[in-house]
């Protein structure tokens, strides 16, 4: 659990400038799409760990609710975007269903 207010942690997940601050294995994060307001295909590359291989990944993001109120979602799957190919020097993984709630 995370002491503070909904719309606070909805804003610094959603911030992907900010995605550095807490997230120290990002190396690159951009939004290569987004047609609505809630949703976004994003690109993730990752530093590599230990002794694996840098990972990329390409995601689709559905952000819902309404933080000023108390409640809302962030859910994230795999997807695939004709301006991100796979990329040299990277494995391209999969991101399974999974997301934030908060409340």
């Amino acid at each position: 659990l995370v002491p503070a207010p909904v719309s606070v942690l909805y804003a610094a997940l959603s911030d992907l400038s900010k995605r550095h601050e807490w997230d120290r294995t990002v190396k690159e994060i951009q939004v290569v799409d987004s047609e609505e307001p809630h949703i976004r295909v994003l690109y993730l590359a990752y530093y590599s760990q230990f002794l694996a291989q840098r990972r990329d990944f390409v995601s689709l993001e559905v952000r819902s609710g309404d933080p000023d109120a108390g409640t809302a979602a962030l859910v994230y799957t795999s997807a695939s975007h004709r301006d991100r190919p796979e990329r040299e020097g990277y494995i391209r993984s999969a991101i399974r269903p999974s997301g934030w709630l908060l409340q």
